[in-house]
């Protein structure tokens, strides 16, 4: 039970890093307006996805 939270939270946490790696340059090279989510979608994203992880430790 332990172990399917912590893995679930790594996933979360790389899907966050990848999308912060890829649709931030996106945006800033395409000059598009999106209302700063390009700045936050790391934060959106990684800090959820450590609360899986908090309680198991």
């Amino acid at each position: 039970m332990k172990l399917k939270f912590i893995i679930s939270g790594i996933l979360i946490a790389a899907i966050g890093l990848v999308l912060s790696h890829t649709y931030r340059p996106y945006v800033y090279e395409n000059h598009i307006n999106d209302f700063h989510l390009a700045d936050v979608i790391g934060s959106i994203v990684c800090v959820p996805a450590t609360l899986p992880i908090v309680p198991v430790v």
